[in-house]
């Protein structure tokens, strides 16, 4: 249940940015450019469209992923064993630290005074071994989904799913 969200959170649809037709940003081909731009300067128009969505969708992401750890794995660590947390969450809070710390690069080069302003590939680079911890999550996927349907045949568990489960933003616990 817990990779449905992530997963979910990590498409443009999922964005909750105002004045986008559905929660999605408009394609590139939509982008107004003013026809008096050369077309080095229409590149530049286009690649600063580009990097504003990435960071834009990556700051959705992030807040999904701290709803995730501070609404349910933390007040769950009072309620759960610590195997069903595991079950449960796997390592989301690794994912969302991680996250924080891509979506803070992000945001520094997207500013127009950083030395390496819109240059963002290396940043992947840099974190592809720390973003591999995407690989344990997404195996969990089942064992999360049976811990899940497992713990909410105890009412009282049940019933605190259901209140953290509320709490989402409308994300699926």
């Amino acid at each position: 249940m817990l990779f449905r969200s992530v997963s979910r959170a990590m498409t443009p649809t999922r964005s909750r940015r105002a004045g986008t037709a559905g929660g999605m940003a408009a394609p590139l081909a939509a982008v107004k450019i003013d026809p008096s731009l050369n077309p080095h300067e229409r590149k530049q128009v286009l690649r600063q469209t580009v990097i504003d969505e990435i960071v834009s969708t990556e700051e959705d992401y992030v807040a999904d992923l701290e709803a995730l750890v501070t609404q349910c794995l933390r007040p769950a660590t009072q309620r759960l064993r610590e195997a069903d947390l595991r079950q449960l969450f796997a390592n989301v809070e690794e994912l969302y630290n991680i996250n924080r710390t891509l979506l803070a690069q992000f945001q520094q080069r997207a500013a127009p005074n950083h030395a390496k302003h819109g240059v963002l590939g290396d940043l992947f680079q840099e974190m592809g071994e720390k973003l591999r911890q995407y690989a344990p999550y997404c195996a969990n996927q089942d064992t999360s989904v049976a811990a899940y349907l497992r713990l909410k045949e105890d009412p009282a568990i049940d019933a605190f799913l259901t209140e953290i489960e509320t709490d989402l933003r409308g994300l699926d616990l």
